[in-house]
């Protein structure tokens, strides 16, 4: 799961939100542009490319609402780069994902020993780089980033092996057991 949004401020709101949903053999795809109600700060745009024109006849967030919530409600895992910002963007839209159900490949590659950068963070961008995950993708769309995030979750399980599925969640904070030194194996 993924969004793109018009910003970063507490204001800010969902533009444009992705999820792939995989049930064993089946895979659903779920992605669309949204007409936020405020308007998209030019930072924010450059970054993604989106503008208004992009959004204005796009559905507003409550006429997809359900959908969100039936797709995220139904997935026993919800696997995401920074979940933390995606989640909060959700909820400001009444969509609360349990903290249970995150799998964040932030906190997954630091606890396993990836580079970040000098004040901690790890683009999507940066985690592909060093797990060699090629990029031909459209990035900084949501649909992109969710398939580049699921490429690179890929890559780590590999790399390691079994990841733990006995109840520990790989979100921000929590136990990561089991899945320590990822880097080593690269």
């Amino acid at each position: 799961m993924d969004t793109e949004t018009t910003g970063v401020a507490r204001k800010d709101r969902i533009l444009e939100i992705a999820i792939v949903k995989k049930d064993g053999k089946h895979t659903q795809t779920f992605s669309t542009l949204v007409k936020p109600p405020v308007r998209i700060n030019p930072m924010a745009q450059r970054v993604h490319s989106i503008s208004y024109n992009d959004v204005k006849d796009a559905p507003p967030f409550f006429k997809i609402k359900h959908k969100v919530d039936s797709l995220l409600k139904g997935s026993k895992e919800i696997i995401g780069h920074n979940h933390f910002f995606d989640t909060n963007m959700l909820a400001k839209e009444g969509i609360h994902v349990p903290k249970e159900k995150m799998i964040d490949t932030i906190k997954m590659a630091r606890d396993g020993g990836l580079k970040t950068g000098p004040n901690g963070r790890l683009t999507l961008d940066g985690l592909a780089s060093q797990l060699k995950v090629k990029k031909n993708i459209k990035r900084h769309s949501a649909l992109g980033d969710v398939l580049l995030t699921a490429e690179c979750y890929e890559r780590m399980i590999k790399k390691k092996g079994k990841f733990p599925y006995s109840g520990k969640r790989i979100v921000r904070g929590m136990s990561t057991k089991g899945v320590d030194n990822i880097s080593k194996e690269l």
